[in-house]
């Protein structure tokens, strides 16, 4: 919850026209609810147990891999064009170090995707009676 207010204060901070446009407002209101969906999905994966519940579990770790992705693409968007990385020099390497962090993270928690299909299909019998 801190972390939400951090952010939507965050933004506000910077000088930029961009906060003043039309898609600012709705991106961050994005952003916010999938600030809370992400630990929503990690919960499910880490309470319910994948062989016993399959399905409540895959459901858990799309939401949770979904919103991780989508929160890492929606902070580094608020970030540029909110104007609060030209603040101060931190604030710009700060901003470089999540992009960096987009660029790595989203195609690795991808193919966790891919592993965990292999799962199903491999280690998981659909097709039980």
């Amino acid at each position: 919850m801190v972390v939400l207010v951090v952010y939507k204060c965050q933004y506000r901070l910077g000088r930029s026209i961009h906060q003043k446009e039309e898609w600012f407002p709705g991106v961050a209101r994005a952003h916010m609810r999938l600030l809370f969906l992400e630990p929503l999905g990690l919960i499910i994966v880490s309470v319910v147990d994948i062989d016993s519940h399959f399905f409540i579990h895959s459901f858990g770790y799309a939401l949770w891999l979904i919103s991780f992705n989508f929160n890492m693409l929606l902070n580094t968007i608020l970030h540029h064009y909110s104007g609060f990385r030209d603040l101060h020099n931190y604030h710009d390497t700060t901003f470089q170090l999540k992009r960096l962090m987009f660029i790595i993270g989203c195609p690795v928690s991808i193919s966790t995707a891919v592993t965990y299909l292999t799962y199903a299909v491999y280690c998981f019998n659909f097709y039980k009676k």
